[in-house]
């Protein structure tokens, strides 16, 4: 089996320990290879409906957007 180079490592996570420890790997991974680490924070909607209840989705400026609610 020959030596495998990741170049690209994308490592989602949701501030867990497990997406912390695999976080570390990735890390590591890239170090190692010379790649790049690209995050994504992973939350779930439905605690985001249960913290925003009676609130615009929009963080914006009101004339640059339209009020989503």
């Amino acid at each position: 089996m020959g030596t495998v180079n990741f170049k690209k490592i994308m490592i989602a996570t949701d501030g867990s320990t497990c997406s912390g420890l695999a976080t570390d790997k990735g890390i590591e991974f890239a170090r190692l290879s010379g790649g790049t680490v690209y995050a994504v924070y992973v939350v779930s909607s439905a605690s985001l409906f249960s913290m925003n209840q009676g609130y615009s989705y929009c963080s914006c400026p009101q004339t640059s957007c339209s009020n989503i609610q």
